[in-house]
């Protein structure tokens, strides 16, 4: 909840230093970062191949805030072969090949991704290569020091439908000043209560 009111805090109901809903509708949170409207940009490291494309100032990261404990959400990628693939083995190989060194290596140089593979996390390909945009941002470093503090969210089949729920709660809360935390937290739990249901006994209609 601190952590939470701490962001909250931000918005209309505290320090009000955000962009209006109305601001954010007109124009989003990273187009305004990207043309020089917004200090700062909370997002994570898929924006990196956006944000590379940026002319005519430099950018970089740091860790998020903390309290008493750091703490942040895992988010990662993954690659997935459908069971109704027509070549398996073909799809099977190219998996192989993405999560291997080589395969990393590509991935990293895109600035998309944290290589899950230590060896090329901590390589040139993603802390920096030769072209001066490779090196951006400059404190890539950070995604390395900071996983110890992440956490992993449930893995079950409603997620996306409760993270969506959370995020709609959370949104109102940091735009209508009458809509405080206590007032989120129970909408959220409310709303979510049927999604938390199906995922524990899906064929329970």
């Amino acid at each position: 909840r601190e952590g939470m009111q701490w962001f909250l805090d931000l918005g209309v109901q505290g320090h009000n230093v955000v962009p209006s809903e109305a601001e954010v509708l007109a124009e989003d949170d990273l187009s305004r970062f990207m043309n020089g409207r917004a200090a700062m940009l909370f997002q994570s490291r898929r924006v990196v191949p956006t944000l590379r494309e940026i002319d005519g100032f430099q950018w970089d990261v740091a860790p998020l805030p903390q309290g008493d404990e750091p703490a942040g959400i895992l988010h990662s990628d993954a690659f997935c072969m459908s069971a109704a693939a027509e070549n398996k083995d073909a799809a099977w190989e190219f998996i192989e090949f993405a999560v291997g060194p080589e395969g990393q290596e590509v991935l990293a140089q895109t600035g998309r991704t944290v290589p899950s593979m230590t060896s090329v996390a901590e390589s040139p390909a993603f802390l920096g290569g030769e072209e001066p945009t490779d090196a951006l941002p400059p404190s890539s470093h950070i995604f390395l020091d900071t996983i110890p503090a992440l956490r992993r969210v449930p893995s079950i089949s409603t997620w996306p439908e409760i993270e969506d729920i959370f995020n709609a709660g959370f949104q109102r809360a940091l735009y209508e000043e009458e809509f405080d935390l206590e007032g989120a937290i129970s909408d959220v739990e409310a709303s979510s209560e049927d999604a938390f249901r199906r995922a524990r006994d899906p064929d329970d209609p």
